[in-house]
Order: C-alpha cells, then structure tokens, then sequence
C-alpha cells in the first residue's frame, strides 16, 4: 500500500510542477519587451545597452568595490 500512496504523491508532485512551469512560462511571454526611443535619431540598442551595463556593473570595481553587500 505503501508505494502506491508514493506513486500517487509523485503523480501529484509532476502535475503541481507542470502546472507552474507552464505559468511561469506564460508569464515570461506576457512580459514587455525593452523599447528605447531615441526621437528622430536612429538608435543603436546594442551600443545603449553596453553603455547601461558598463555603468551598472563595470563602474563598482573600477571604483575599487569588489564587495557586494550594501553593510560597510
């Protein structure tokens, strides 16, 4: 009896993890795209995110920060 009540709780647990892995995946499709406007001057998206990312996370250990906690 015993591993039919596992059987049963494993069939249980793979349809609980198919149900949210089949939310999470529409929820990422519903997500908005990342949209720069730029006015009448054409935008080069690759450049402005590099620019976004330097300044992000290049400019913290160029100013010396190896530390990731926000505690100093």
């Amino acid at each position: 009896m015993e591993g039919d009540k596992d059987k049963i709780t494993e069939n249980h647990l793979r349809k609980v993890v198919r149900e949210a892995f089949r939310h999470l995946m529409k929820n990422i499709e519903n997500e908005p795209d990342l949209i720069l406007e730029g006015g009448t001057q054409p935008i080069d998206q690759d450049k402005i995110l590099a620019e976004i990312r330097s300044w992000l996370f290049v400019r913290r250990e160029a100013d010396g920060d190896t530390d990731n906690s926000t505690n100093k």
